[in-house]
């Protein structure tokens, strides 16, 4: 009977244990998947690895979190928190803590990862010193001798063997989330090509649109107010995207659009056109092999934070190798359809290496292109660029580039410099000083020695504003060949998603010409002076809402001692933009 006894007791107290340990406990990190969250308590290592010393399981949240001291303010409404640049925004609240309170504090941040170390603040704490803590999702994890790396927003966490990972429910009730494939997609992305917040259906598929509507009047582009040159365009566009997400490594985008045209040319005639068109749409591995190396295929929308290289869409074939803080980009490309000639006869190879820093941007990149004309044409691009807060209270860049290539018999090359930065004085004003000089070509010399952009290329991006616009002015809109460009800008924001810019440019050729590469002019210069003129250009950015934005521009050109007998030209266009 006593026997019976203990051996019940035994039984209820070994029941007692398994039932405890199956509510909550801990486990070994091989319990971890892709889709879980976990909060990681440790160290941050100046590699940007985060050394683990406890792991707790979580449930999937509305936020991120980070744990640890702000290593610097940038401005009043940004800061550094472990590497990652944080932005303050009228919708994040504080407690216990103040944003003139944040340098050297320790704080619990609550918020939204956007990708490339970008963090959108939503509630800061206080909190004492402490070790430092990252919770987000597993979005990889792979199995190494000394233990796993799990990749969390864009930390890479070392987990030993032996650390223990604790839960609190039963492991099979920890949900997976799927990742935030959005900031794979919407990277180096301006205001024309972002969708709205868009909802999920289900767990695996996601639809976004944007509303768009554009006015445009261009007024004297022959710079002649005696012969009628003025045009007017109406432009409407609705674009849909879907995003179908079937694991956790893999991703489809399928993009279309409807695009009404209405022009009123006084020298082309009146023009109507609806357009019906697939856009970017693309198969995503991302890193399927846990390499470091994701794939995409597909039409594919090439973007770079100030496009002077390449914004535009490829049918392409694209390897991203990313670790710690080195990214690589190698792809072919071409326009299968819906492109214009010269881009449809074009191969395009390209290779991009940087670090993984926007606020200190650093890059090396080649860009070959051969075209498929009845005589042989290629360019290669080489160049080195860097842009960010290289100065305190600047945003600067600097691009150099060098152009070599052949058209039939004639070797082609060049040289170009770009060069500038926005000085921000205070919350609500900004100075901006800039300077982009392309070679141009002594006529009486061999090679050909005249800098070509790589024809991809937008030059759109920002100054101090809240919106993009074209930085070698909205109405010539040249590319920067045999061409110096004076760029003095004043930027003012009213509000934090308000802002006005007024910059003005001085146009010369490098070496006179009677020929302009690729502007919006239509007249030829003399080629006697190389004084081309100047731009005032006005630049209104709104920006209050987060599903819509206004931007009106207002450009006046007035012709230098290049053009004989010329005459002003004008442009005003209004576009905006609604987000769903």
């Amino acid at each position: 009977m006593r026997f019976a006894a203990y051996t019940l007791l035994l039984a209820l107290l070994a029941h007692h244990e398994l039932t405890q340990a199956d509510e909550g406990g801990h486990t070994q990190a091989s319990s971890l998947r892709v889709g879980l969250w976990i909060e990681a308590r440790g160290t941050l290592e100046d590699n940007g690895n985060f050394i683990a010393s406890e792991i707790d399981m979580v449930q999937p949240g509305r936020y991120e979190i980070l744990l640890g001291t702000v290593e610097r303010m940038v401005s009043d409404k940004s800061f550094m928190l472990m590497g990652q640049s944080v932005e303050i925004s009228e919708k994040t609240t504080f407690r216990e803590v103040t944003a003139s309170q944040l340098p050297e504090r320790r704080i619990k941040l609550q918020g939204y990862y956007q990708g490339d170390k970008r963090f959108a603040a939503r509630k800061i704490y206080a909190r004492n010193p402490g070790r430092s803590g990252v919770t987000g999702r597993i979005d990889s994890i792979r199995k190494t001798k000394a233990g796993y790396i799990a990749r969390v927003m864009n930390y890479r966490i070392l987990i030993d063997e032996g650390v223990k990972v604790y839960h609190e429910n039963p492991l099979n009730e920890y949900q997976s989330s799927p990742p935030r494939v959005l900031n794979i997609v919407d990277r180096n992305r301006d205001e024309e090509d972002l969708f709205g917040t868009g909802r999920w259906i289900g767990d695996k598929w996601f639809v976004a649109g944007q509303l768009e509507t554009v006015a445009l009047l261009e007024d004297d582009y022959d710079l002649d107010e005696r012969r009628p040159r003025k045009r007017d365009e109406l432009l409407f566009r609705a674009r849909a995207r879907f995003i179908y997400q079937p694991t956790d490594w893999m991703f489809a985008v399928a993009t279309v659009s409807y695009v009404n045209l209405w022009r009123d040319d006084q020298r082309g005639g009146r023009l109507v056109r609806d357009d019906y068109r697939l856009g970017e749409s693309y198969l995503y591995l991302l890193d399927p092999l846990e390499l470091g190396l994701s794939l995409q295929a597909g039409r594919v929308q090439f973007d770079e934070q100030r496009e002077w290289l390449y914004d535009q869409e490829l049918d392409a074939v694209r390897g991203i190798y990313e670790q710690n803080n080195f990214r690589a980009e190698i792809s072919y490309s071409e326009t299968l359809a819906d492109g214009n000639l010269i881009d449809e006869s074009a191969q395009n190879s390209i290779l991009y290496l940087s670090n993984t820093d926007e606020d200190r941007h650093i890059a090396a990149y080649a860009v070959h292109r051969e075209f498929s004309w009845p005589y042989p044409t290629k360019r290669t691009h080489y160049g080195l660029r860097a842009f960010g807060e290289w100065l305190p209270e600047n945003d600067s860049w600097l691009e150099i580039g060098w152009m070599q290539g052949q058209a039939l018999s004639n070797t082609e090359r060049g040289w170009a410099i770009d060069i500038g930065t926005t000085w921000e004085l205070n919350r609500h004003i900004s100075l901006t000083a800039g300077f982009a000089v392309g070679q141009g070509d002594d006529p009486e010399t061999r090679p050909v020695e005249n800098y070509r952009q790589t024809g991809l290329q937008d030059n759109n991006a920002k100054f101090g504003g809240v919106t993009s616009f074209r930085y070698y002015g909205e109405l010539i809109d040249p590319e920067l060949a045999n061409m110096e460009i004076l760029t003095l800008a004043l930027g003012w924001r009213a509000k934090r998603r308000v802002s006005v810019d007024l910059v003005w440019h001085q146009y010369a050729q490098n070496v006179a010409s009677r020929q302009l590469i690729d502007t919006q002019l239509k007249r030829r210069p003399n080629g006697i002076n190389t004084d081309l003129g100047e731009e005032f250009d006005f630049v209104l950015g709104w920006r209050t809402q987060k599903t819509w934005d206004l931007e009106v521009i207002l450009a006046y050109f007035m012709p230098g001692r290049a053009f004989d007998d010329s005459d002003p030209a004008m442009m005003g266009k209004i576009q905006f933009r609604y987000r769903l």
